[in-house]
C-alpha cells in the first residue's frame, strides 16, 4: 500500500519521497544536533520544524537548480525573507532582555538566561545557511572538502564551549557524512550517465555505514590538548570582558545549575600570591528553588557593613567571637552559669596563624574582588573605587568597578582553628539551643562589633535553615549527625558522607530536566560542585546549622617561576559556607576529588562512545543474521498468507513471490521471466505465468486446481533453492546463467 502511495504522481506522494530525501534528512539532522546546544528541552520540536521548513526550501532549491536566472531572484528573496523573520525574532528577544543578540550569541550559554527569541533567530539562520550548502555542494556541484567543512560545523558549535556532544548525533553526522560522499560521488545519474542496479549498491553502502560507525566509535582515539591561546588573542578580551561583565552583571542575583558543568574558560581572571591553595568567594546566596534548583540572594546576602577607605572595612580574626563572649560571661559569670557554659575562659583560646594573600584583577572589570576565608583585614588596596563591605563578608566595589591592575592584600587566619582541642571544646559548649538568646545578653554587657554582626544573621534564620521541609534530605541528614551534639562535628560528617557514599565528581554528567539536589542525594549520585555544595546547604540546614551558598574561585594553578597562582574562569567553584556557634561563617569542601578532571571526563566521553560502536557492531550482527534467517521466515509468512486466498490471488502472489526469491528484475515480463527461470534453475512456469497475464491484464478468474498448481510451483523452486542438501555455492551456481556447467 505504501508503495502504491509513493510511486503515484500525487502531493502526499511527492512530499513523502522529498521526505525520503537523503539530502534533506542529513540538513534536518545536522539543524536538530545544534539545536540540541541550544536548547535540550525543544530539540525534537525544531527537528520537525527543520523538516517542514526544509521541505519548502528543497522544493524551491530544485526549482532555481532548472532556472538559474530566475531562481538566483527566487533565491535572493526567499533569504531576505528568513533574515527578516530572524530580525523579528531578534528584536522580540531585546525587549525587556539585558544583552544583545550578538553578545548572546559569543556568551557561554550557561551563562545567559534562556532566550526562546534568540534561539529562533539561531534556528532560522542555520537553517537557510545549512540548507544552501548542504545542497548545493551535494546535489549541484558536489565538493568533499566543502562536505568536510559543513560537516564539522555542529562539532565547532559544541567545541566552543568544551560541551560534549551527545553520542548519538557523533554518530549519526558521521553515517550521513560517508553516505553524502558515496552517493553524490558515486551514485550521482549526470552529464548523460545511468547508475543501474542501485538497490544492490544501497545495501553494500548500508553495511559499510554500520561498519564504519561501529569501528570508528570503538578505536582509541588520540588524546590531545587543545592549545586555544592563537584563538584567544584574536579577540580584545579586555574590551570583551568589560561589555560581557557590565551586561551580566543583571544576572548575579541568582545561579544557574549548569554554570560549573560546562565552564572550560582558560582566561585568566585573577592573579593572586599566597602560601598556600585557598577558596576565594565572591558572591553569597541563601534562598533555593527546588523546582529550577537555582539560588537567589537575598538581603542579608546584599546589606551593606560599611563604606569607606579600606582600613575601616571591619573583618575578625577566626576564633574572635569566642575570645568576646568569654570576656563577657567572666565579667558576667551569672550569664555562664545561666547558659551551662562553666567553666568558660577566653583564656583558653589559640588564634590559628595568619597569612598573607594578594589577589590582582588580570583585566576587564568587575564590582567583586575575591576574598578568603576566614579574612581577618585588609592591609593594603589599589584602586581608584569606593570601597564597601557586605555582612557576608564581600568586597564590594560601591557605584563602581575594580579594574584590570587593581590589587587588594588580605590578612586571613588559616584553616587550623579546629585543630586545638581546647578551640573546640568551647566552641562545642555554645552549641546550645538558647545560643541566639546567649548573643544578645552578652551584646548588652559588650560594644563588640563582632557579637552584633554574629547576631545580626540571626535576623534571617527562617531563610538560612530553610531546607524545603523534604522528609528525604531531613531523614538523610538526621542520619548523618545521629549521636554529634556540636556544629563543627555535624559539618564534618556531612563532608565525609559524600567521600564515603561513592559520589563522582562528573563535568560531563547530564542532569534530567527539573533535577535538583533530592535526585542527587538519593539517584544520581553524580555531578559537579555545584551539586555538592547545594545538597550539604541543604543538610545543614536540616540538622538546624544555619548555611548559606558561596560561589567563588579554586586557587590551584601555581607558577613556581613567578611565584603566583593563576586563577582561570574554569576555576570558578561553589561551596557551602555554615554559621558554627562560637566560631561564626566557615566554609566547608565537600565536593569529592576528581579523577583527572577534564582529560576524566573525555575519557568517560570516549567510553560512551565506545560503548555506542559495541552497541552498533552487535545491532549489525543480529540485522544480518535476521536478514539470512529473514528467506525461511518470510516463506512461512507467505504460506500463511495465501492460504485462504482466492484462487486468482494465489496465482498472482506465488508468481510475485518466486519473481523476488530468484531476484528477476521488475522490467522483465512474465514470458521473459518464465524463460530466464528456465535457463537457470530448469524449472518451467510458463503456465503460471500465462494465467497471471490472463489475471492482471485480462481481469479472468481461475481455477481452484490452478492456484494450488501455483503453490506448488513455487514450493519446487523453493526447494532447490534453499534445501538442506544444497550448499550455498552451489545455488548461486544455480542462479548465475553465466557460470560454466550452470544448469
Amino acid at each position: 500500500m505504501f508503495k502504491n502511495i509513493i510511486t503515484k504522481d500525487t502531493f502526499l506522494s511527492r512530499v513523502i519521497r522529498r521526505l525520503c530525501d537523503p539530502v534533506l534528512i542529513y540538513t534536518v539532522l545536522t539543524l536538530t544536533s545544534i539545536m540540541y546546544h541550544y536548547t535540550e528541552d525543544h530539540y525534537i520540536l525544531y527537528g520537525l520544524l527543520a523538516a517542514a521548513l526544509g521541505l519548502v526550501v528543497f522544493t524551491v532549491f530544485d526549482f532555481i537548480n532548472k532556472h538559474h536566472i530566475i531562481g538566483a531572484f527566487l533565491y535572493l528573496s526567499v533569504g531576505f525573507l528568513f533574515l527578516i523573520a530572524s530580525r523579528a525574532a531578534i528584536n522580540t528577544g531585546h525587549e525587556d532582555y539585558p544583552i544583545t543578540f550578538l553578545l548572546w550569541f559569543i556568551t557561554p550559554q550557561d551563562s545567559v538566561d534562556f532566550n526562546a527569541y534568540y534561539t529562533f533567530a539561531i534556528f532560522i539562520l542555520f537553517t537557510f545557511f545549512m540548507a544552501s550548502v548542504i545542497y548545493y555542494f551535494n546535489k549541484v556541484r558536489y565538493r568533499i572538502f566543502m562536505n568536510f567543512l559543513i560537516f564539522i560545523i555542529p562539532f565547532a558549535i559544541y567545541g566552543k564551549e568544551y560541551e560534549k556532544m551527545p553520542t548519538a548525533f557523533i554518530l549519526l553526522l558521521a553515517v550521513g557524512y560517508i553516505v553524502m560522499m558515496i552517493m553524490y560521488r558515486q551514485l550521482t545519474e549526470r552529464d548523460g550517465v545511468k547508475i543501474v542496479g542501485k538497490k544492490t549498491v544501497w545495501s553494500s553502502i548500508a553495511v559499510y555505514s554500520a561498519v564504519f560507525a561501529a569501528v570508528a566509535a570503538i578505536i582509541p582515539k588520540p588524546a590531545i590538548e587543545a592549545n586555544r591561546d592563537y584563538l584567544d588573542m584574536l579577540i580584545d578580551a579586555d574590551a570583551l570582558t568589560d561589555k560581557l561583565v557590565a551586561a551580566l552583571n543583571v544576572f548575579r542575583d541568582t545561579t544557574e545549575p549548569d554554570i560549573f558543568s560546562s565552564n572550560r574558560d582558560n582566561n585568566i581572571i585573577y592573579y593572586a600570591k599566597a602560601d598556600e591553595p585557598l577558596r576565594l568567594k565572591t558572591t553569597t546566596f541563601s534562598s533555593y528553588d527546588y523546582s529550577t534548583d537555582t539560588w537567589k540572594v537575598i538581603d542579608h546576602d546584599t546589606k551593606y557593613d560599611h563604606r569607606g577607605a579600606y582600613y575601616e572595612l571591619r573583618f575578625f580574626e577566626t576564633g574572635k567571637l569566642l575570645e568576646e563572649i568569654g570576656n563577657v560571661v567572666e565579667r558576667r559569670p551569672e550569664i555562664a552559669k545561666r547558659y551551662g557554659i562553666e567553666p568558660f575562659s577566653s583564656n583558653d583560646i589559640t588564634f590559628p596563624d595568619t597569612a598573607e594573600l594578594s589577589v590582582r584583577l588580570a583585566s576587564g572589570r568587575g564590582q567583586f574582588m575575591p576574598i578568603p576565608d576566614g579574612v581577618c583585614e585588609i592591609t593594603e588596596v589599589k584602586t581608584d573605587a569606593e570601597l564597601a563591605k557586605i555582612r557576608s563578608n564581600l568586597l564590594y566595589a560601591d557605584d563602581s568597578f575594580f579594574y584590570g591592575n587593581d590589587v587588594v592584600k588580605y590578612r586571613y587566619s588559616r584553616d587550623s582553628f579546629f585543630s586545638y582541642p581546647r578551640n573546640k571544646e568551647l566552641s562545642d559548649m555554645l552549641c546550645i539551643d538558647d545560643y541566639e538568646d546567649l548573643l544578645r545578653e552578652c551584646s548588652e554587657y559588650s560594644d563588640s562589633k563582632v557579637i552584633s554582626d554574629s547576631l545580626y544573621s540571626y535576623r534571617y534564620i527562617d531563610e538560612l535553615l530553610d531546607y524545603g521541609s523534604s522528609d528525604s534530605i531531613k531523614a538523610l541528614s538526621d542520619d548523618i549527625v545521629a549521636g554529634l551534639n556540636s556544629d563543627y562535628e555535624k559539618a564534618v560528617a556531612m563532608v565525609n558522607y559524600f567521600l564515603d557514599e561513592d559520589f563522582v565528581y562528573d563535568l560531563d554528567f547530564q542532569k534530567e530536566k527539573n533535577a535538583n539536589a533530592v535526585d542527587f542525594l538519593f539517584k544520581d549520585k553524580r555531578g559537579v560542585c555545584y551539586e555538592f555544595a547545594t545538597s550539604m546547604v541543604l543538610l545543614a540546614r536540616a540538622a538546624g546549622i544555619p548555611a548559606r551558598l558561596d560561589i567563588g574561585y579554586n586557587m590551584h594553578d601555581y607558577d613556581p617561576d613567578d611565584e603566583m597562582f593563576y586563577i582561570r574562569g574554569k576555576d570558578s567553584h561553589a561551596f557551602p559556607e555554615l554559621y558554627i556557634r562560637g566560631v561564626g561563617w566557615m566554609s566547608f569542601e565537600p565536593t569529592v576529588p576528581s579523577d583527572g578532571d577534564f582529560a576524566a571526563n573525555k575519557n568517560n566521553s570516549m567510553r560512551s562512545l565506545t560503548q555506542a560502536g559495541v552497541f552498533i557492531l552487535i545491532l549489525t550482527f543480529i540485522i544480518l543474521i535476521a536478514i539470512k534467517l529473514s528467506p525461511v521466515v518470510s516463506h512461512k509468512m507467505f504460506l500463511l498468507r495465501v492460504k485462504n486466498k482466492s484462487p486468482e490471488d494465489k496465482v498472482v502472489l506465488s508468481v510475485l513471490r518466486i519473481r523476488k526469491l530468484c531476484r528477476i528484475d521488475g522490467t522483465l515480463t512474465s514470458n521473459e521471466a518464465s524463460e530466464l527461470l528456465m535457463m537457470t534453475i530448469g524449472t518451467d512456469i510458463s503456465e503460471e505465468a500465462f494465467n497471471f497475464d490472463s489475471i492482471v491484464y485480462g481481469q479472468n478468474k481461475a481455477a481452484p486446481e490452478q492456484g494450488e498448481a501455483a503453490i506448488n510451483t513455487y514450493l519446487g523452486i523453493y526447494e532447490k533453492l534453499h534445501g538442506r542438501k544444497r550448499s550455498k555455492g552451489k545455488r548461486e551456481k544455480q542462479l548465475d546463467p553465466t557460470a560454466k556447467g550452470g544448469v
